[in-house]
């Protein structure tokens, strides 16, 4: 029961789902082109970042399935560094770009950088060797036919009331060709992670 109330105040919250998706006047706006976004997380510490950190701090570590997306088809995750693991099963290596997400895209996160997945191996498999799709939970795919190779935003928010975190991971297939296409929306993610409280002085 505690576990449904946190998940249902989550939700309310952060107004995900498909209406929250659809509706451009209410998402995030991130900083300007070219520069650093710094992502925050109520209480705690983010993982420690490993030198080969691609992500900001406070989106690695390991995050539960909260969406029904998630729960379907990719389980839990964890981000360390440059890997993003699904339901321990999957591996994909994050690479940035310098591309940002623009006003008027295809549900794109105005601000946010974009990464590429490039599919390691699927319950050890390795990525020459699987055969396309790669199907996660349920027999779903990622994203569309071939999932081997993606673009995804990552963006964290802070649950205060609860002392949670929550991790959103958006899915997008890459660009084609053409310099003036952009990645194609595909499907949102979420994650969730209690935060410790933060312990105050001795007195």
């Amino acid at each position: 029961m505690r576990s449904f109330l946190l998940t249902a105040m989550c939700l309310a919250q952060l107004g995900w789902g498909a209406a929250a998706a659809q509706a451009t006047d209410t998402r995030p706006s991130g900083p300007a082109s070219g520069q650093r976004q710094t992502l925050q997380v109520a209480g705690g510490k983010p993982a420690s970042a490993p030198r080969n950190l691609v992500l900001p701090e406070p989106a690695l570590g390991d995050w539960s399935a909260l969406s029904k997306t998630a729960v379907a088809i990719t389980g839990d995750v964890s981000l360390q560094g440059n890997v993003l693991v699904f339901d321990g099963t999957t591996r994909y290596r994050i690479e940035p770009t310098k591309d940002i997400g623009r006003p008027g895209g295809s549900l794109e996160i105005t601000g946010l950088p974009f990464y590429r997945l490039r599919l390691i191996d699927h319950k050890r498999v390795p990525v020459s060797r699987l055969k396309r799709p790669v199907y996660l939970r349920n027999g779903n795919p990622l994203c569309g036919d071939d999932n081997t190779y993606l673009y995804a935003q990552f963006q964290t928010h802070d649950v205060r009331d609860v002392n949670n975190a929550v991790l959103s991971i958006h899915i997008f297939e890459p660009p084609k060709s053409a310099a003036r296409q952009r990645p194609h929306y595909c499907a949102a993610y979420n994650y969730l992670r209690v935060v410790p409280e933060e312990s105050g002085p001795a007195t």
